[in-house]
C-alpha cells in the first residue's frame, strides 16, 4: 500500500470486506448504507461479527482503495465499524512493474487447462497475462520458460473481454 490517502466510497458502492480474525481470511461483500469520517455502515447478508473483529474493506472497479476497520455493532444486515485508518490506494504488486507484450501459455496449477495468451506485464512478483477466456480453476502458472522471470510465482490471468473494457475506461 502507498500513503496515497483518498476519498471514502459513496453510498451505494459495493466494497469487498475481508474478515482477518479467524484461521483464514474470509471475504464477504458488503454495500455502503452510510459512511462519515470515522465510520462506515455495510449492509453485510449473513455475516456474524464479535465486537472488537478486525476487517479489511477493499473498494470494487479500478483503481482500489482500502482501510482498516473494527466492528461495533450489527442492526439487522447493517453492520457498523470504526475506521482504523484513511482510505488508501491498494497496490498489490510490491515490485517495480515493466511493460511486455510476449506470448504465454497461461496453465491451471492441475494441469487440465492450458490457453495461449499475450504476457502484458512482469515483475519479479507476477504478471499479467491476457487471454480469449477466463481460464478454468482459481490458481494459474505460465509456461515453465516464463517462470523463470517471475520466479515460479503463481500467475493471475485475464480475459481479453475485460482488458478491452478497462483500456476503454
Amino acid at each position: 500500500m502507498t500513503d496515497t490517502s483518498v476519498s471514502p466510497p459513496a453510498a451505494g458502492a459495493s466494497v469487498i470486506v475481508v474478515e482477518m480474525n479467524g484461521p483464514q481470511p474470509v471475504q464477504r461483500i458488503g454495500i455502503v448504507a452510510n459512511i462519515r469520517e470515522n465510520a462506515i455502515a455495510l449492509r453485510i447478508e449473513g455475516a456474524s461479527f464479535s465486537k472488537g473483529d478486525e476487517v479489511v474493506c477493499i473498494t470494487a472497479g479500478r483503481p482500489r482503495f482500502t482501510v482498516r476497520a473494527r466492528f461495533l455493532a450489527s442492526q439487522g444486515a447493517v453492520c457498523g465499524f470504526q475506521l482504523l485508518s484513511a482510505w488508501r490506494i491498494l497496490e498489490v504488486r510490491e515490485n517495480e512493474r515493466h511493460k511486455v507484450s510476449l506470448a504465454a501459455e497461461v496453465r491451471s496449477v492441475l494441469g487440465t487447462s492450458r490457453q495461449a495468451g499475450e504476457l502484458t506485464d512482469i515483475s519479479t512478483g507476477g504478471a499479467a497475462v491476457v487471454v480469449p477466456a477466463r481460464p478454468g480453476g482459481r490458481q494459474l502458472e505460465l509456461s515453465p520458460a516464463q517462470r523463470a522471470f517471475v520466479r515460479g510465482v503463481i500467475a493471475a490471468a485475464q480475459a481479453a473481454e475485460m482488458a478491452a473494457e478497462e483500456a476503454a475506461s
